[in-house]
C-alpha cells in the first residue's frame, strides 16, 4: 500500500466521539443543538427535515443522511422548509400520537490534537453525505442496531463508528471538491506525496528539492502548489507538523526532551525548545507539565 497521508494525520488526533440526542419529534418541531463548541453532528434515521442557517437557503435532509458541522456553525433543524418560530426551537409541545415521526441521532466529535483545526478549516460550514454513499450506509445501519439494541459497550462502539463516520465525511468532501486547505492537499496527487514524506519521516532536512522530487514537479511549481493548497510554505508546514509530533509525545508519553527533540529533527535540546516556543506561543516544558496536571 501507498503511504496514506490522511491516516498519518488522523494518528495524531486522538479521536473522541459522543452521543448528546438521540431522540423522536412529531408534528411541527424544531431543535438547535450550536454551542457546543466542537465538530457536531446529526444522523437523520427517519422522516424529513430541512437545515436551517444564517444566510443560506433551508436544505433538505432525508432518512439516512448525515450532516456535519465541523465548526458547531449556528444552525436549526425543523420539520418544515419555512423558517421556524425563534421561540418554538426546542420546545415540545403535545401532539397526536398518530403524527408523521422524525428520529434523529446527534453528536460530537473531539479532537487532542491541534492538527484537527486545518482539517476542520478545510471543510464547509456544513457537510451533508447523502443517504445512498454505500459506506456511510454501512456505518448508519452499524450504528442503528447498536441504538436499538443497547448491548453492553454500546458506547464505546458507538465511538469508534462516530470516528470511522468522520473519516467518511473527509473523503466525501475530497471527492466532491468541497474542501480546501490541507484536505485539498492531500487530495492533489502530486502534492499529497510531498505531504506523506513530511508526515512519514518528520526528522528529516527535508530540503525543497527533496519536497519537489517526491511530487514530481520542478520547485517553482511545487512551492507555487503547496502554498496555494495549503496557505504556507513546505519549510513552515514541516516545522508545523514537527511540532505537532512533538505536542503528542509531550502529552502521552515520558519520553526526556532531548529524545523527543531528536524524534522531530533537532539536534539539541536547545535548538527545540527554542523552535517550539516559536511555533507553540510557550515552551514544551509548560505544555508537558499542564497535561499531567490534567491527569491527575
Amino acid at each position: 500500500m501507498s503511504t496514506d497521508t490522511l491516516s498519518l494525520i488522523l494518528r495524531r488526533l486522538k479521536p473522541s466521539a459522543g452521543v448528546f440526542v438521540h431522540a423522536s419529534f412529531r408534528g411541527a418541531w424544531a431543535v438547535d443543538t450550536s454551542g457546543q463548541r466542537m465538530a457536531t453532528f446529526h444522523l437523520i434515521q427517519r422522516g424529513d427535515s430541512w437545515l436551517h442557517m444564517a444566510d443560506a437557503e433551508p436544505r433538505a435532509l432525508h432518512p439516512g443522511d448525515l450532516l456535519v458541522l465541523p465548526r458547531d456553525a449556528e444552525h436549526v433543524i425543523s420539520s418544515s422548509a419555512d423558517a421556524p418560530d425563534l421561540e418554538a426551537v426546542n420546545t415540545a409541545e403535545p401532539v397526536p400520537t398518530d403524527a408523521a415521526e422524525s428520529l434523529m441521532l446527534c453528536g460530537f466529535f473531539e479532537f487532542q490534537g491541534r492538527a484537527a483545526w486545518p482539517l476542520l478549516d478545510a471543510l464547509p460550514e456544513a457537510v451533508v453525505v447523502h443517504h445512498d454513499d454505500p459506506h456511510t450506509k454501512r456505518l448508519i445501519d452499524l450504528i442503528v442496531i447498536e441504538l436499538e439494541a443497547e448491548p453492553p459497550g454500546i458506547e464505546a462502539t458507538l465511538e469508534l463508528y462516530a470516528n470511522a463516520l468522520f473519516v467518511q465525511v473527509l473523503r466525501a468532501a475530497m471527492q466532491a471538491g468541497w474542501c480546501e486547505g490541507l484536505l485539498g492537499a492531500i487530495a492533489d496527487p502530486q502534492i499529497s506525496k510531498a505531504l506523506a514524506a513530511i508526515h512519514e519521516t518528520p526528522a528529516r532536512p527535508w530540503s525543497l528539492q527533496d519536497l519537489a522530487s517526491r511530487a514530481g514537479l520542478g520547485r517553482t511549481l511545487f512551492a507555487e502548489r503547496f502554498r496555494e493548497l495549503t496557505g504556507t510554505t513546505p519549510a513552515n508546514y514541516l516545522v508545523q507538523w514537527r511540532m505537532q509530533v512533538a505536542t503528542d509525545l509531550l502529552t502521552s508519553t515520558d519520553e526526556s526532551m532531548l529524545a523527543i527533540a531528536e524524534t522531530v529533527g533537532y539536534d539539541s535540546e536547545p535548538a527545540f525548545r527554542k523552535a517550539f516556543r516559536r511555533e507553540m506561543g510557550r515552551p514544551p516544558g509548560e505544555v508537558r507539565r499542564a497535561s499531567r496536571r490534567r491527569r491527575t
